[in-house]
């Protein structure tokens, strides 16, 4: 099974205001795609813009970059890490190699890695998130201020006053897209909850406050570890309990002190693949998000290990040529009523702001809107024998997981 080509997804590349596909040469990485989180998936920008070369999304078992990101609890003797953090002083400590380690997110990250036994010589410091500032031209400002949630309590009530305000904008991070960033990058001032909000306000020089719901060692570990890279960086964030325009009164500009020479110059530029292969781009496989396949109804077994065995091999073989996977929507070919996209989008949508549902399932008639809620029953006690199962992007299902259903 072929990945759809654009014509059939529903866009040409006439009008695409991206490449449809591209021939740079390809670095195998990884990076956090269980959900859309533009912090995460700004990597594959980056690695195109700023480095000449692609990023091709593969397993763990392969040799792969991780870059952008508090990613270390994805790592692995294969992992060559590039500015990558840690999440959590209370993380475990990685199973990696110290001669793959080309550079760190912050000082926090370093100490974190030597204090555990790590023999880390000095290496670069710094996110590559700094490099957003070449991928935006128009820094017009349109907004007083960019709002930004941490992906996690984007829907909570506290936001509704900036939601109301017109000269804010709430920048929606789940979205990897290039729009959180031209909106920051298009903003007077940045507050932001999510670590990227601010990186990408330093990057454009953007006076910037970090607030959040709360406050702890844990939780501040990862923003400390950038901070640690600012000239005038915060401990700990402005609280909640201010109103935004307090907030916007403590913003500041907040310089890195990066070397960004450093960090280019740091990257493993070996991993590259000798001979170019052309691949669907990552903004076509993103535009058209969740891809829609059509399978064979087989022998009309929807349940259990062997299903779930069966829809990651057609996964694998969907994205084939591309250089990462999406949101991908299996349909049965006989089935009565196939999902608009409207539904497809709203199940996506839901998967971005509930971790806990493993996959989304539309029955074969009779949905009509995109009101999901999670199942009681788990994937392996189900029947899926007429639908649509939309996937997540890193393709892990299994027979434990509850789902979102209509």
């Amino acid at each position: 099974m072929d990945l759809p080509t654009p014509s059939l997804l529903g866009a040409t590349s006439a009008h695409a205001p991206h490449p449809v596909t591209t021939a740079l040469p390809a670095v195998p990485f990884r990076y956090y795609n269980t959900i859309r989180n533009s912090g995460d998936a700004v990597t594959s920008y980056i690695l195109q813009q700023q480095l000449g070369v692609s990023g091709r999304v593969v397993t763990s078992a392969e040799p792969h970059l991780l870059g952008i990101g508090s990613i270390f609890f994805m790592a692995n003797p294969q992992s060559h890490i590039w500015g990558s953090g840690v999440m959590s002083p209370e993380a475990q400590a990685p199973s990696i190699d110290p001669l793959k380690v080309h550079a760190l997110r912050g000082k926090k990250t370093l100490a974190w890695l030597r204090e555990r036994g790590f023999d880390i010589g000095d290496v670069p410091l710094g996110d590559a998130g700094i490099f957003v500032d070449g991928l935006v031209s128009d820094r017009t400002n349109r907004y007083r201020a960019a709002v930004v949630p941490h992906h996690s309590s984007f829907y909570s009530p506290k936001w509704d006053k900036a939601r109301d305000n017109p000269e804010m904008v709430i920048v929606d991070m789940m979205d990897d897209s290039m729009l959180p960033i031209e909106q920051i990058a298009q903003s007077e001032v940045v507050i932001s909850a999510s670590l990227h909000g601010l990186i990408y306000a330093a990057a454009f020089g953007k006076p910037h406050v970090w607030i959040s719901g709360h406050s702890s060692d844990t939780w501040n570990f990862k923003f400390r570890d950038w901070f640690s890279m600012c000239e005038n960086g915060q401990d700990v964030p402005v609280l909640m309990d201010q109103s935004f325009e307090e907030m916007m009164a403590m913003a500041e500009i907040r310089p890195h002190v990066i070397d960004r020479a450093a960090l280019l110059a740091a990257f493993p530029r070996f991993l590259a693949e000798d001979t170019p292969i052309d691949r669907l781009s990552f903004q076509t496989a993103r535009a058209h998000s969740p891809v829609q396949v059509y399978i064979e109804p087989g022998n009309g077994e929807y349940s259990g290990k062997d299903f779930a065995h069966k829809l990651r091999e057609l996964r694998s073989k969907a994205f084939a040529n591309a250089l990462e996977p999406t949101y991908i929507a299996f349909t049965h070919v006989n089935v009565a009523q196939a999902p608009s996209r409207a539904l497809l989008l709203a199940a996506q949508r839901y998967l971005d702001v509930h971790r806990s549902a493993g996959f989304a399932w539309i029955p074969g008639q009779g949905a009509q809107n995109g009101d999901f809620s999670l199942s009681e029953t788990t994937f392996i006690d189900a029947d899926f024998s007429n639908g649509t199962i939309v996937m997540r992007p890193d393709g892990y299902i299994s027979g434990n997981q509850k789902f979102a259903y209509i």
